[in-house]
């Protein structure tokens, strides 16, 4: 049986989002859509060592393959605190290709973009701050 090719789509039902809540960043994986999603894979273009400073989030296995992915369902994953990410020198900016296939066997792939580099005026609560001087 032939592979069915990979469609490159600029509107994927797999969204891998930053979120910024609190003071602290967390890779949000969500299913944006009404059906199940299958073989979901996440592929950083660099490292991203966690909070214990040793981690590289980029290699978890949580990123490598996601069986089946319900629908509308998001997981969340804690990256650091906004405050040591920077002092670690971790990438301001993240390319992720994201890769899934739908019920039909139908593969989808796309590349998200982040720039975290926009959170750093911010107050470590989240809520202000303006730009420094």
């Amino acid at each position: 049986m032939a592979r069915n090719p990979v469609r490159k789509t600029s509107n994927p039902a797999l969204f891998l989002d930053v979120l910024f809540e609190d003071g602290q960043f967390f890779f949000v994986i969500q299913n944006t859509s009404d059906a199940p999603i299958y073989q979901a894979s996440i592929e950083f273009d660099k490292k991203i060592i966690g909070r214990d400073g040793e981690t590289n989030l980029a290699a978890l296995k949580i990123f490598r393959k996601i069986e089946t992915l319900a629908p509308h369902k998001a997981i969340r994953i804690f990256i650091d605190r906004r405050g040591p990410y920077f002092a670690r020198r971790q990438p301001a900016s993240i390319s992720a290709k994201i890769a899934y296939t739908d019920a039909e066997g139908t593969r989808f792939a796309s590349v998200l973009k982040h720039d975290l580099s926009i959170y750093k005026d911010l107050d470590c609560d989240g809520v202000g701050g303006g730009a420094r001087r």
